[in-house]
This record gives C-alpha cells, sequence and structure tokens, in this order.
C-alpha cells in the first residue's frame, strides 16, 4: 500500500494500546507468513484469494475471539430424517455439538432432562406439533428464554406467523434458501449467549 506499507500499518496496530486487540487478517502477494505472525497478525493469506478461504479465515477470527462454539448442544427437532441428518452436518461441520429429536414428545424430553443452547424447529411434527412445544416452553420460567429458530415448509397463516415473530428468535422457510442465513444468525445469537455468560 502507499504511501505506508502493510506490514508498517500491522506493526503500528500492535503496539497501539488501544488497538492491539483488533483482529488482522492479511492479504498479500508476499509468501512471508512467518512475518505477519511475528507481527502479530492473525491470519495471513496469499494473494489471490477465493471467497471460501477468506470466509474461513474470518470464521476461525471470530471463534477465537468469543465466538467459540457453546458448551451445551444445539437441539434440531425435525421429523424428516433426510433433512435433520443435513442440518446436523451442517451445524457439526462448523464445530457445534448436536442432538436431535424426531418428534415432539421427544423434543419436549430432551429439554426436560437438560436444557440447550438453541432449538432449531420444525413446526409440523408427530406427536407434539412445533407451536404446542414452542407454546409449552414460552410458559416456563425454565424455558423462557430459551433461543428458538423456526425452520418450516407450512404455510403459515397470518396469525401463526405473527406467533413465531413474537416467540422465537427467526424463522426460516424450507422453500427458501436457509443454510448460510440459518448459520449467521445462530453465530450471532451464541456468540451473544456466550459473551452474556461470560
Amino acid at each position: 500500500m502507499q504511501p505506508v506499507h502493510g506490514l508498517e500499518v500491522l506493526l503500528q496496530l500492535k503496539n497501539d494500546p488501544r488497538t492491539l486487540n483488533i483482529t488482522v487478517i492479511v492479504l498479500t502477494t508476499t509468501d512471508e507468513p512467518a512475518i505477519g505472525s511475528a507481527l502479530g497478525a492473525d491470519e495471513y493469506l496469499t494473494k489471490p484469494v477465493d471467497k471460501v478461504t477468506l470466509l474461513s479465515a474470518v470464521e476461525r477470527c471470530l471463534r477465537s475471539r468469543g465466538g467459540a462454539a457453546p458448551a451445551r448442544p444445539i437441539l434440531v427437532v425435525e421429523d424428516d430424517a433426510s433433512t435433520r441428518e443435513m442440518i446436523e452436518e451442517l451445524l457439526t461441520a462448523r464445530g457445534y455439538s448436536v442432538i436431535t429429536a424426531g418428534d415432539g414428545a421427544q423434543a419436549r424430553a430432551r429439554v426436560a432432562h437438560a436444557l440447550p443452547e438453541l432449538v432449531i424447529l420444525d413446526l409440523v411434527l408427530p406427536k407434539m406439533s412445533g407451536f404446542e412445544l414452542l407454546a409449552e416452553w414460552r410458559g416456563s420460567l425454565r424455558t423462557a428464554d430459551l433461543p428458538v429458530f423456526v425452520l418450516t415448509s407450512k404455510d403459515l397463516t397470518k396469525e401463526e406467523e405473527k406467533y413465531i415473530h413474537a416467540h422465537a428468535e427467526s424463522l426460516f422457510r424450507k422453500q427458501n434458501s436457509w443454510r448460510e442465513p440459518l448459520i449467521k444468525q445462530l453465530e450471532r445469537v451464541v456468540t451473544s449467549q456466550i459473551l452474556a455468560d461470560a
């Protein structure tokens, strides 16, 4: 960079108490990661950098700065086995611990046994609907603040949608692209939970 070299900026940031803890990812054409590490860079990437590599570096930095996976697992409540497994794989690949329930009664028992960090809840379930679970959890002091993400393919009435917006953190529709938005929202909620518990 002109007029000041990027590594010089990095050195200045790391030598100033006000900016010492700022996360820095170095993007450069010079393949000298040892220098970047010695100067305090959190990540050192050599150009050209593709989107996946950059996002992975950002995610590692966020996790190391308090965005780590929670101690308690995430509960996935989904009756369709292939969807349930896909969500479990998606979360596990990002370092989250996951437990699952294939119906409403199982979900109720899992939450009664041990409080999860967060619930990803389908609405159309055998034995007990997602609406019934949500109402029960919100009616109990123990689970009133339990974060719930609703993930459904159900056509919702205006009243049902209003209810979900009032009692769940997020609503995702299976008909739409939900994976990345769900992960981003999950990371925001989990990070804020961890910071609140710290």
